[in-house]
């Protein structure tokens, strides 16, 4: 068996030093035996097989519950424009086709469609390899290849990993070129990202867009970077005509619909928050907010919004809404870190709260 080099294209996508078995027409539900097997043997190797998906009865649950759990389970969403992952999420409610899914995996990693399967790893910014099976293999053939990758190239990102001689057919671009991050960047720069890593708790798939920046513009990548470490929370503006809260410097606006707006607003006027179990005593003042988004619609109708949206005994209104809120703003900024002073905060149980500066909040005056 040879390991083949495959493009980088969806090494954002998945997890770093992890597994994917692309099967572009089999049924998962025949292979089981060989689906466990290559799983143990992954986890053996500290990796882990990503694909085909395990999916539990929350991925098409119709809520925000949803899009989170597509979220854990593919971390490389949160990097798609909010729109793209709306419109993603939306038709994963209607159904998961895992063939659909692998056809589209193959095009992207430039793999015909012929044969009966693909074994990939994604080694982060290091190349990702695969390892063809023109015909359904043996139960021990798929665990046999992933210990026969780790034993002769190592981990992926490895200072010994891939010296060793592999196939080369499909990178022909600087993008699917190999990078040696220690000749790549200097001693102060690599501490510099580890440090705004650690400091974000980012993920690997998260992490991996830092040093992606580095095969272009290295300088103009660090000074972003810079920036984004040492950056202070934007002034924000809300315009009640549009539901829009309007970043003034990071020149970003999100709208949000009429209910998730007022209830914006509502945590803004209250800086220390409150818990979801009390929501119920701020009727009077989400009314209040959703009367200035709402001022020619109907006042019984906005009563009647308000008292369903804060009924604790029913409170998916409630829960959606917020869910909205917070969803929306990460989307448009693009990092939850980034987002963290303009979204709800507080664990289960206690007081949610919006921490941002209030003198940074402009058009909240009554």
């Amino acid at each position: 068996m040879q390991f083949q080099r495959c493009s980088n294209r969806l090494n954002y996508f998945f997890p770093k030093n992890s597994w994917a078995l692309i099967l572009p027409s089999s049924n998962e539900s025949q292979i089981q035996s060989q689906l466990n097997s290559l799983r143990r043997t992954c986890i053996h190797w500290g990796s882990s097989l990503q694909f085909p998906l395990q999916l539990q009865a929350e991925a098409f649950a119709d809520s925000h519950t949803s899009m989170e759990y597509w979220e854990t389970k593919l971390p490389g969403l949160r990097l798609l424009h909010y729109r793209k992952q709306e419109i993603l999420a939306s038709q994963l409610l209607n159904g998961y086709h895992p063939q659909r899914a692998a056809k589209l995996f193959l095009r992207k990693l430039n793999l015909p469609i012929q044969n009966w399967g693909y074994l990939v790893i994604f080694g982060g910014l290091g190349d990702s390899y695969s390892i063809t099976f023109e015909t359904q293999p043996q139960i021990q053939e798929l665990s046999a290849a992933v210990e026969q990758f780790y034993r002769e190239f190592g981990h992926p990102g490895h200072a010994n990993a891939h010296n060793h001689s592999i196939v080369d057919e499909n990178s022909n671009s600087e993008s699917d070129s190999h990078l040696d991050l220690s000749s790549a960047v200097s001693a102060s720069q690599l501490q510099l990202l580890q440090q705004f890593e650690a400091s974000n708790n980012l993920q690997p798939s998260t992490a991996n867009i830092l040093w992606l920046a580095l095969t272009g513009d290295r300088n103009a990548a660090f000074s972003h970077i810079n920036n984004l470490f040492n950056q202070e929370p934007d002034r924000i503006r809300l315009d009640f005509y549009r539901c829009e809260i309007q970043f003034e410097n990071m020149n970003r606006i999100v709208k949000l619909p009429p209910l998730p707006f007022a209830l914006y607003c509502l945590y803004l006027e209250i800086p220390e928050g409150f818990r979801n179990v009390d929501c119920e005593n701020y009727r009077d003042r989400a009314l209040y907010w959703y009367r200035r988004v709402n001022d020619t619609e109907d006042e019984k109708r906005c009563i009647k919004i308000i008292n369903r949206c804060l009924n604790i005994r029913e409170d998916k209104s409630f829960r959606d809404a917020t869910s909205t809120m917070n969803r929306r703003i990460i989307h448009v900024l693009g990092d939850k870190n980034l987002a963290k002073p303009y979204i709800l905060n507080g664990r289960p149980g206690e007081a949610r709260y919006i921490p941002i500066d209030r003198l940074l909040v402009y058009g909240l005056e009554n």
